[in-house]
């Protein structure tokens, strides 16, 4: 035998199922995961233009989740717009820029590197086998571009990839 609910009944029951609908999809959307809410947030900041310079998405990310993190669960509290979020108050800010002259040896020399970043590691020095191997591969690409259809006749089938390979053995049995 069915159950027959009266009007008011049937009403009171529909609101209260609303209700509690809209409820949770308020909680739902409040309770947004870290990592939603700082891709929001990039996605804003980097739209308005106000992303600090040189700051890249994991890093505004890594940090936007930090800041999170230190607050009471429900509170979500953004930049105010127009103003770029805070930065890691463990990492340096970046110097202004200076215009003053250093001498150095020229960015394209072996064995050198060029000047870190601040607030970034500075590179390992490259090896002398390694910046050799680099000077090999800038003659063999100047050799390839410059005769690739030459190359591909004499040699069907070959690539850029083999092509290096192979100009570099020649190359390097030539004492280069």
């Amino acid at each position: 035998m069915p159950i027959r609910l009266s009007p008011m009944l049937s009403a009171i029951a529909l609101s209260c199922a609303l209700s509690a609908g809209a409820a949770l999809w308020a909680t739902s959307a409040d309770a947004q995961s870290p990592a939603k809410q700082c891709a929001d947030q990039w996605k804003s900041a980097k739209a308005g233009g106000t992303v600090p310079a040189g700051q890249k998405r994991a890093d505004y990310i890594k940090e936007c989740r930090d800041r999170l993190a230190g607050q009471p669960a429900g509170g979500v509290v953004t930049p105010p717009i127009g103003q770029p979020s805070p930065g890691n108050p463990l990492r340096p800010a970046a110097a202004p820029a200076t215009s003053t002259t250093t001498t150095a040896a020229p960015a394209g020399s072996p064995g050198t590197a060029a000047a870190p970043e601040a607030g970034a590691k500075p590179k390992k020095p490259m090896s002398p086998g390694m910046a050799a191997f680099h000077e090999r591969e800038k003659k063999c690409g100047e050799e390839w571009r410059a005769n690739t259809d030459q190359i591909k006749a004499q040699t069907p089938g070959i690539t850029w990839p083999k092509y290096l390979s192979a100009c570099n053995k020649r190359l390097k049995a030539a004492g280069q």
